[in-house]
């Protein structure tokens, strides 16, 4: 096991620590930039916490393949530091399955989860070839085609080239893999069943990687899930489409952290 100090990772905490609180974890292959957009539309209402996940940003690379387990202990430490006691989690793709995870384990911590682009997790086969991939030929193997995929019919814009080039592009080929190897291991269907919270599953409607019959599937599992569609989201709708985002986080957090006072 590593350590899990989180003084190691990469975090940013804004907002005053009597209000509400959210902990974003961004996509694979991104960093704590993915959220800027997003957080610039959602005012000062709200303590948000978000950081670098092991292996991405300026955080550091794990020592091993980091399983899910590790996962969420880097956030749970994160939390402490962040001086929050409960809060809204809310992750994109694989960080949506970390928030999963964490709300499982973490129940008492948790008010409600926000998995955006929701999916059952890191595809074994397809994750095992991308990380051979940029193992053999770097960042730059997967880069063009990873991003396409993943803005779908959006336009290959200005963000589509930031994307690509100061996110996916900047992101360390061995976190990426030792990210992948642990992450593949798990996924939601082991936990979904038990998680009790409220869920909001916020998917793109342009997302061509999950599907909505995915979305649907993830839905049934969860005992306490709703489903709001992004209409210019693709597969990375924060980024894509911030405003949108940060509307239904607005409302969902609000929603819930009204519904869960004690």
């Amino acid at each position: 096991m590593g350590t899990h100090d989180a003084t190691d990772l990469n975090f940013r905490v804004s907002g005053s620590t009597s209000a509400p609180a959210v902990m974003l974890l961004h996509a694979l292959g991104a960093n704590l930039g993915f959220w800027d957009a997003m957080i610039a539309e959602m005012g000062s209402e709200f303590r948000i916490a978000r950081f670098d996940q092991r292996g991405h940003g300026h955080s550091p690379v794990p020592p091993h393949k980091w399983t899910m387990d590790e996962h969420v202990a880097d956030v749970e430490q994160v939390r402490k530091a962040a001086m929050i006691e409960r809060m809204t989690i809310v992750g994109t793709a694989v960080g949506g399955v970390i928030a999963l995870f964490y709300a499982h384990r973490y129940p008492e911590r948790v008010k409600s989860v926000i998995f955006v682009n929701p999916t059952m997790g890191a595809h074994p086969v397809t994750n095992t070839e991308r990380a051979a991939k940029v193992m053999a030929g770097g960042m730059q193997a997967i880069a063009e085609a990873a991003v396409a995929r993943a803005f779908g019919e959006l336009a290959h814009d200005e963000r589509y080239v930031h994307y690509r080039d100061e996110i996916l592009m900047k992101t360390d080929p061995l976190g990426y893999q030792r990210t992948i190897m642990g992450l593949i291991e798990k996924d939601i269907r082991a936990i979904a069943g038990e998680i009790r919270r409220p869920v909001l599953l916020l998917a793109g409607r342009l997302d061509t990687i999950n599907r909505a019959d995915v979305v649907d599937e993830i839905a049934g599992m969860l005992p306490n899930a709703s489903v709001q569609w992004v209409e210019r989201g693709a597969h990375f709708a924060p980024y894509q489409a911030p405003a949108a985002c940060a509307d239904a986080v607005r409302a969902f957090v609000r929603a819930t952290d009204r519904d869960t006072e004690t």
